[in-house]
């Protein structure tokens, strides 16, 4: 649906393994930095947010038409 500008990230099975100890010793002692991968939370979000928006904000609206209710009833 919409085209990212920003470069894909491959997946965690698509990575190397780090390298280890020998093999970095025998490159100079260099440690190779891999950026760590933010765990993927929209489907997490999205279940929250369909969660508010069908049943706590029209339960917390109706909650709080109570009062208006009653004293509507009552002023007559």
């Amino acid at each position: 649906m919409f085209e990212s500008r920003l470069p894909r990230v491959s997946s965690r099975i698509d990575q190397k393994p780090p390298a280890s100890t020998a093999a970095v010793s025998a490159r100079g002692g260099e440690l190779a930095v891999t950026p760590r991968e933010l765990p993927d939370v929209t489907g997490f979000l999205v279940v929250v947010l369909v969660t508010l928006g069908l049943f706590v904000v029209p339960v917390g609206a109706t909650i709080m038409q109570g009062p208006a209710i009653v004293a509507s009833i009552l002023g007559r």
